[in-house]
């Protein structure tokens, strides 16, 4: 049997914390060779777009893939979960919740490994979905003081003030995007065509989380922000096709793509920020085994608390036997 599991299900059946921990172990396993995913591919039509992307576990004994379809309109988007060993289809889920969830949690542990200690402070630029979730996980791992909040809409940031401030943060909106800088780590969640964030609003020992598009053509941090910064992604494959900030960071000489160092070379212990004063930062696209290892807790989670609706799913035809 397979289980449809809803987005409904997925927001009530896992938590950050879990999440967070998920992609830890299986950045390890990417660590140890046990953990394999391709980088996103696109197919352009004139009614929008198709995006693709897989991952596998050796460890875990799973694979499978994130489809989504973007138009003009909005985008819908599913994970598709199958056992290895027996090619059993065990999930169809439907996966923008968990996508917010699994982007949210990789902020936090790039986060947790690059962030200096005694955060008070997290500024965020932009007021979206991905935004909320940005610093619901961040939160957890820093526990700030304090959420400095900037988007262009004046409208926009209030309510995305009032629903941290439901929550429990301490808020305060800004006026500029400097403004939003003082903090101790910055988070950028935007759709921008065009760099924002300069150098000289960016303080020393700060880290900053850059998840705004992932797009070639778009950037959130002006070029000479990366330069002398201890700089990881989550994949350079992708990155070198996706990432407008390293891309264009890279050809103005900033930074090399040898310099660059991918997540789990920081989970894993290989990579350390060098004292306090460097600035870190973590550009996220994201990648398939995070969206593998939030499905594969958010399965278990459904099939222990009898949630999703069970379907009979075949997907074979033995054509002797007709």
């Amino acid at each position: 049997m397979t289980l449809i599991i809803s987005e409904e299900e997925v927001n009530d059946l896992i938590s950050y914390d879990e999440a967070i921990r998920a992609i830890e172990e299986i950045e390890i396993q990417r660590a140890n060779g046990e953990a394999k995913f391709t980088p996103r591919s696109r197919i352009f039509m004139n009614k929008g777009v198709l995006h693709l992307m897989s991952a596998v576990s050796e460890k875990f004994n799973i694979a499978g893939f994130k489809a989504y379809f973007s138009s003009k309109k909005t985008s819908k988007f599913i994970f598709v979960l199958f056992e290895a060993e027996t090619s059993e289809l065990k999930a169809i889920i439907e996966a923008d919740r968990l996508g917010q969830i699994r982007t949210g949690a990789s902020s936090a542990v790039a986060t947790k490994f690059l962030a200096r200690k005694g955060i008070e402070r997290i500024g965020i630029i932009g007021a979206g979905k991905q935004a909320l979730s940005q610093i619901e996980a961040v939160g957890l791992i820093t526990r700030p003081k304090e959420v400095l909040v900037y988007s262009r809409t004046r409208e926009r940031a209030i309510a995305f003030s009032d629903a941290l401030k439901r929550r429990g943060f301490n808020v305060s909106i800004k006026d500029s995007y400097q403004e939003v800088c003082n903090a101790q780590v910055i988070i950028t969640a935007t759709n921008s065509k065009d760099p924002f964030l300069k150098s000289s609003f960016i303080e020393k020992g700060s880290h900053l989380n850059l998840i705004g598009s992932n797009h070639p053509s778009r950037a959130e941090a002006f070029p000479d922000v990366f330069k002398n910064s201890l700089v990881v992604t989550d994949s350079i494959e992708q990155a070198k096709v996706e990432s407008g900030d390293l891309i264009k960071a890279v050809n103005e000489g900033y930074v090399s793509w040898e310099k660059i160092k991918e997540l789990w070379e920081v989970v894993s212990g290989k990579v350390k920020r060098d004292n306090d004063e460097e600035v870190t930062i973590f550009k996220s696209h994201g990648i398939a085994i995070w969206d593998l290892a939030v499905a594969k807790l958010v399965f278990e989670k459904a099939i222990k608390k009898g949630m999703g609706k069970e379907v009979n799913f075949k997907g074979e035809f033995n054509l002797l036997k007709s």
